[in-house]
C-alpha cells in the first residue's frame, strides 16, 4: 500500500495567474526571493501590492544565492523572528525556494536546528502539520521545489548538500505564472529544463515507479524533451509556459518515486565546485543512463518510450542544450583537454587515433561501417580504439570513454558553428 500525493492545496496555471496572490488571506507574508530579477521585472512589487490589497503587511528578505548556505537560511530566520509571518512567499529560483522552505521549517519548529534536523527527520519525528503557510511561485522551470516536501541546503564547511525531506514542508499553493519564465535567459533556461528532465527520467526509470506517476513523468519527458530547445532558442511563452507545467509534473512524480544517482553525484559535485545544479545534472545524465541502461528494465523503459534505440536517445537535443554554454570557460577546459590529448599523441607518433574516434563516435560504435569508411580492416580500427582508451587512461570497462567524447566533439562542433 501507498500513498501518493500530487500537491499541497491546489496549482494555479496560466498567463496572469499571479494574481492569485489576492485570494490569499494572511496577515503578514514574509516574501524571499533570489538575487535582484525579480524585484527589476516588477513582480516583486506587483505581489506586494496584491497582498496590501487584502491588507497584508508584507517584507522582503533577497538576494538568496544559488546553492543557499547554511548562512543564508539563518540570516532569513532572524528576519522570521523578528517580523513573526503567518505566510512565507517564496518568489524566484529553486534556491530561493529551498531557502525559504528551510526558514519555514526552523521557523516553525524552534527546537531544530542544522545539527539536529536529520536525526528528527531519520526518525520520522518532524511534525506534518503547521501553523505558517507557504505559497511558492517559481520564476525557472527545472527544480519542482513548488510542488515536493524537500529543500537542499549547502554546508560549505563540509562542501555538502544537506537534503531534508519532510511532508510539512510541501507548499501549500503553487503559482505557474509563465510570464515570470520570460526573464530567464538563455544559459538558465537550459540549465533548469535540463534538471526537470532528469527528475522525469530518474523517476521514470526508478524501480518505485506507480502507474499514476508513469503519466506524469514519462509525459514530462516527451513534453520537455520537444519543448526545452524552443524554450531556450526562441524565448517565446507558448514553449514557457509548457516547459513550466511539465518541470511541475516532473517534480510531483519524482517527489513520490524518488531520483537516482546523478542527483546523488551533482549534489556533491555542486557543493564542492558552486556549479549551477542543472547544468551539473546535464553533464552527468548521459554517463549515469548508459550505466543504468545495463539493466534490461531500465534498457526496455527508455526505448519503447522513445520508440528508437537508446544511444539515438541520449544524444537527443544535446546539441541544442548546449548552445548557451558554448562560451563556458570550465566545459571549454575540460572538452578541449580532453581531445587535445588524441591530437598530440597522433601528432607525436603520426597516427589517426582522432579520426578514428570521432568516426567510431559518429558512426554509433559501428566498427564495420569506421573500418569500410576508413578503407582499413576491422582489427586495425578495434586497435586504434584499444589504443585511445589507453592514450586517455579509460582502458577500465565503465570509463565513459564513448560518452565522453561524444560530449566533447559535439563540444567542438559548437565552436566551430560560431
Amino acid at each position: 500500500m501507498r500513498k501518493l500525493v500530487l500537491s499541497g492545496k491546489g496549482i494555479i496555471t496560466g498567463v496572469g495567474s499571479l494574481a492569485a496572490l489576492e485570494d490569499l488571506r494572511y496577515e503578514r507574508a514574509l516574501i524571499v526571493t533570489g538575487g535582484s530579477s525579480m524585484i527589476r521585472s516588477g513582480v516583486i512589487d506587483r505581489s506586494v501590492a496584491y497582498l496590501s490589497g487584502n491588507g497584508t503587511k508584507t517584507e522582503v528578505y533577497s538576494g538568496v544565492p544559488k546553492n543557499p548556505s547554511i548562512e543564508d537560511v539563518r540570516k532569513g530566520l532572524a528576519i522570521c523572528r523578528q517580523f513573526k509571518p503567518d505566510l512565507i512567499l517564496a518568489i524566484g529560483g529553486g534556491s530561493a525556494m529551498d531557502c525559504a522552505k528551510a526558514m519555514l521549517l526552523f521557523y516553525e519548529f524552534s527546537y531544530l536546528n542544522f545539527e539536529n534536523v536529520l536525526d528528527y527527520n531519520k526518525k520520522g519525528e518532524i511534525p506534518t502539520v503547521r501553523k505558517t503557510g507557504l505559497v511558492c511561485v517559481p520564476s525557472t522551470s527545472g527544480t519542482g521545489s513548488e510542488v515536493t516536501r524537500g529543500t537542499v541546503i549547502t554546508d560549505p564547511e563540509k562542501e555538502l548538500k544537506v537534503p531534508i525531506m519532510t511532508d510539512c514542508l510541501r507548499p501549500d499553493l503553487a503559482i505557474l505564472d509563465p510570464e515570470i519564465t520570460m526573464t530567464m535567459p538563455q544559459h538558465v533556461a537550459a540549465e533548469t529544463g535540463m534538471d526537470a528532465l532528469t527528475h522525469a527520467i530518474e523517476a521514470y526509470t526508478n524501480h518505485n515507479l506507480d502507474d499514476f506517476d508513469e503519466g506524469l513523468c514519462s509525459g514530462a519527458i516527451v513534453g520537455i524533451m520537444k519543448w526545452l530547445p524552443v524554450s531556450v532558442l526562441e524565448n517565446n511563452m507558448e514553449a514557457r509556459e509548457k516547459v513550466h507545467n511539465y518541470q511541475a509534473m516532473a517534480g510531483i512524480g519524482f517527489a513520490n518515486v524518488g531520483l537516482g544517482m546523478v542527483h546523488g553525484i551533482a549534489h556533491s559535485f555542486g557543493a564542492a565546485y558552486n556549479l549551477a545544479h542543472g547544468l551539473t545534472n546535464a553533464i552527468i545524465l548521459p554517463y549515469v543512463l548508459r550505466y543504468n541502461s545495463r539493466n534490461e528494465a531500465v534498457r526496455k523503459k527508455l526505448a519503447e518510450l522513445f520508440e528508437r534505440d537508446y544511444a539515438e536517445f541520449t544524444d537527443m537535443g544535446i546539441y541544442q542544450v548546449l548552445i548557451p554554454y558554448r562560451n563556458d570557460v570550465w566545459i571549454s577546459s575540460y572538452c578541449s583537454s580532453l581531445l587535445s590529448k588524441l591530437r598530440e599523441y597522433d601528432e607525436e607518433f603520426k597516427t589517426e587515433l582522432y579520426d578514428t574516434v570521432r568516426a567510431y563516435i559518429l558512426h554509433n560504435y559501428d566498427i564495420s561501417q569506421v573500418a569500410e569508411m576508413m578503407h582499413m580492416h576491422k582489427n586495425t580500427v578495434r586497435y586504434r580504439i584499444n589504443k585511445a582508451r589507453e592514450v586517455m587512461g579509460m582502458e577500465e570497462e565503465g570509463s565513459n570513454f564513448e560518452e565522453q567524447f561524444s560530449f566533447a566533439f559535439q563540444w567542438q562542433c559548437l565552436q566551430m558553428d560560431e
